[in-house]
């Protein structure tokens, strides 16, 4: 069974799309979502709160509690759980990784201690419910690659992952010709990926314009056609990226550590806060 929910409109990002307003719904992943820090340190705190001691308590006294546990074991949900701002109509809503690039794992909880989960990856959306049977209802929605359509040369979920198994140490730079701050930055992280060894990838902002883009960069920057490819990634938007520009992800030994690094640095301060990351 294949259901489509298309009614309102949600911001994935910067992008809106069409989607179910009420019911159905992804963990917010727009701007609103920066409603608290992971850490006390500004330079390297992320939008949203860990939240793993928490959740496990309310999923101890949740309905089909059991059930629930199965399918996201079944998902291979990793135990970083983060908690993001609740539903319009009120529901808690937190959210995890899988242990695939690209997969994510959300929860919603309403005040009666119901719970829906999600599995979100980019074509397609997977929400299972359970009755008061425990037995679970299942259906199927676009993801947001599908609900975006959008055309031409993406930096997708697929690539990330090739990159990371291709060079386990790795940053993840996002910039956007709109963003002055972030084109200045692209000298200072390449010479930070440099200082440390680590493989470098640039991603532009999704809505940039890739000729805007290829004007924007500088001389001085190590250039190939994968710095002017936007990015269209689940992983990416969960772990914020589509917050502010610029912004920095770390990869080492083939895992995401640390929240995103938001705002322009010089190259030696990126290797401060990078190095204070992989502690």
């Amino acid at each position: 069974m294949r259901l489509v929910f298309r009614q309102g409109s949600r911001y994935f990002g910067s992008a809106s799309v069409g989607f179910v307003a009420s019911g159905i719904s992804w963990a917010v992943i727009c701007a609103g979502m920066a409603t608290t820090l992971a850490t006390a340190d500004s330079r390297s705190a992320g939008p949203a709160k860990a939240a793993q001691p928490h959740i496990n308590e309310i999923l101890k006294s949740v309905t089909c509690a059991k059930q629930i546990g199965e399918t996201l074991r079944n998902w291979k949900t990793q135990p970083t759980w983060m908690h993001s701002l609740d539903t319009m109509d009120g529901r808690r809503v937190f959210y995890a990784p899988t242990n695939q690039i690209g997969k994510w794992s959300e929860l919603k909880i309403d005040a009666k201690k119901n719970v829906s989960a999600s599995l979100i990856h980019a074509n397609s959306v997977l929400q299972v419910t359970w009755g008061r049977d425990c037995l679970p209802l299942a259906g199927i929605s676009d993801g947001p690659a599908v609900i975006s359509a959008r055309s031409g040369d993406f930096f997708t979920d697929d690539d990330l992952a090739r990159a990371i198994k291709k060079h386990p140490n790795t940053l993840i730079y996002a910039w956007s010709p709109q963003m002055p701050l972030s084109i200045q930055g692209l000298k200072e992280i390449q010479a930070a990926a440099k200082k440390l060894k680590f493989n470098l990838i640039t991603v532009l902002d999704p809505e940039s314009n890739v000729s805007d883009a290829s004007k924007a960069l500088p001389k001085s920057f190590s250039r190939s056609p994968a710095s002017l490819r936007r990015f269209q990634s689940v992983e990416l938007d969960f772990r914020h990226l589509k917050l502010h520009y610029p912004s920095v992800l770390v990869v080492s030994r083939g895992k995401f550590v640390g929240p995103m690094i938001p705002g322009l640095s010089s190259a030696s301060d990126y290797v401060k806060f990078i190095r204070g990351q992989l502690k």
